[in-house]
């Protein structure tokens, strides 16, 4: 496993895994690229090695919604917030929500017709969709 971790307001958040069957030979972010994430991996008991290049950016996650839900992804937690009923200082949050493996990612369905409101992708590979 690689796992990217960020602190903010004196706290650590979990925010990316990655999940390898397989043996990690060396880690290291690109000396042009700072945001891209080079992993030398090593497949078989072989000798043969394949390597991976991951880019990573993050950006804020709020609804476009009247409520202004913001979402922060913190290892298998995902904090959420309406920003429009109370405005909560991270790392504290309104409500949380807990799941099986790490969050990678998650993203706003901005559709009132839709009955799903949120995606979250998680670490083990799920795709989940919450109303």
């Amino acid at each position: 496993r690689v796992q990217l971790w960020h602190r903010d307001n004196y706290h650590w958040y979990l925010k990316y895994e990655l999940r390898f069957p397989c043996q990690i030979v060396k880690i290291d972010f690109d000396i042009e690229k700072p945001y891209e994430l080079v992993i030398v991996k090593r497949p078989k008991q072989d000798m043969a090695l394949s390597w991976s290049s991951y880019e990573f950016c993050w950006d804020d996650n709020i609804s476009c919604d009247e409520l202004a839900t913001a979402t922060v992804i913190d290892g298998e937690l995902l904090n959420l917030s309406p920003l429009a009923l109370a405005v909560v200082p991270p790392p504290m949050c309104a409500s949380s929500l807990q799941f099986d493996a790490p969050v990678i990612h998650v993203t706003h369905i901005n559709d009132s017709s839709s009955p799903v409101s949120l995606v979250v992708y998680l670490s083990n590979g799920d795709l989940l969709f919450l109303g």
